[in-house]
C-alpha cells in the first residue's frame, strides 16, 4: 500500500525533472493524475485503519460533559452512596446542611455550604444530611469541564458612611504600670486608631492585658511621639496601654 504511493511519489519526481518542455509538463499532469488515482483507495483504506486503532475517548458512562444532580434534604441520609464518576463539583444551589465526602468513606467530611466546589478526580460520592423539610441542593457535576462560581456583586454591602464619632484621650499616671483603655463599643468592621499624643516626650507600650503590656518581651513596643496604629476589636478596653514618662498617653479616635 506505502510502496505503491512511494513509488508514485518518485515518478513525479522524475517527471519534475524531466519537464523541460511545454509539452513533457502536459504528459507529466497527466502522469501525476494517474498515480493519484491509483493510490486514493490506499490512502483511504490506511486511513480507516488508523481510526479503527484509535481508543474511544472514555467518558466514563457520563451522557455528556456535565450534568446537574438534585438531592432532596427532606429525607435524611447517612453516608449515602452516589456512583458517579467525574473531576468538578460545583454546589448551585444548596438551601440545607449537607455533607460530602469524595471516593471513600472513610474521608473526611466536606461542608458544602462553606466549601461551594471541590476539584479533584471522583467515581463515588458519599452524602450525609438531616431530615430538613423542603430543603434541597443543586450540584453540577463535571468531567473534563472547568467552570467557576460566579460571586453576585449584590452580594457585597455597600459602604455607607458613618453617623458619629467617639474619641478622647488616655493618660497613664505612673510609668510601667499599665491601664486599661475605656470601654468604647466598636462596629463590626470599622477599626479604631490610637496615636500617642504629639506632645508625648518618651514612648507609649501596648498589650492584650495589663501585665502583657508591662512585659518588656511582649508588649506592642512602640508608639513615638504621634505614631498610630489601626486596631479591628469590638471594644477599646480590651487594650491596656503603657508608657516610659510619667502622665503622658494616648488619643483614640472610633467610626460609630
Amino acid at each position: 500500500m506505502v510502496g505503491s504511493l512511494a513509488l508514485g511519489l518518485i515518478i513525479l519526481a522524475m517527471g519534475l525533472a524531466g519537464a523541460k518542455r511545454a509539452g513533457a509538463m502536459q504528459d507529466l499532469l497527466e502522469d501525476i493524475n494517474s498515480v493519484l488515482s491509483d493510490s486514493m483507495p490506499e490512502l483511504l483504506e490506511l486511513v480507516n485503519s488508523i481510526e479503527e486503532k484509535m481508543p474511544a475517548p472514555d467518558l466514563g458512562g457520563m451522557p455528556r460533559f456535565y450534568e446537574l444532580y438534585e438531592l432532596d434534604l427532606s429525607t435524611a441520609r447517612t453516608n449515602e452512596k452516589v456512583d458517579i464518576t467525574g473531576d468538578n463539583l460545583l454546589v448551585q444551589d444548596i438551601d440545607g446542611s449537607l455533607t460530602l465526602r469524595v471516593n471513600q468513606i472513610g474521608h473526611d467530611a466536606i461542608d458544602l455550604t462553606k466549601i461551594r466546589q471541590v476539584r479533584t478526580p471522583f467515581d463515588a460520592l458519599f452524602f450525609t444530611n438531616t431530615a430538613q423539610t423542603g430543603a434541597s441542593a443543586i450540584l453540577l457535576i463535571g468531567k473534563g469541564t472547568q467552570f467557576d462560581p460566579i460571586v453576585s456583586q449584590a452580594s457585597t454591602p455597600a459602604l455607607t458612611n458613618r453617623l458619629s464619632l467617639t474619641t478622647g484621650q488616655k493618660d497613664i499616671s505612673a510609668a510601667g504600670t499599665a491601664e486599661q483603655l475605656p470601654d468604647v463599643s466598636i462596629p463590626n468592621g470599622i477599626r479604631v486608631i490610637i496615636m500617642a499624643k504629639p506632645g508625648n516626650t518618651g514612648y507609649i507600650y501596648l498589650g492584650s492585658s495589663k501585665d502583657n503590656a508591662e512585659s518588656a518581651i511582649n508588649r506592642f513596643d512602640r508608639l513615638g511621639a504621634g505614631d498610630s496604629v489601626a486596631l479591628l476589636i469590638s471594644n477599646l478596653n480590651l487594650i491596656w496601654a503603657d508608657a516610659s514618662v510619667n502622665g503622658e498617653g494616648i488619643s483614640y479616635i472610633v467610626e460609630q
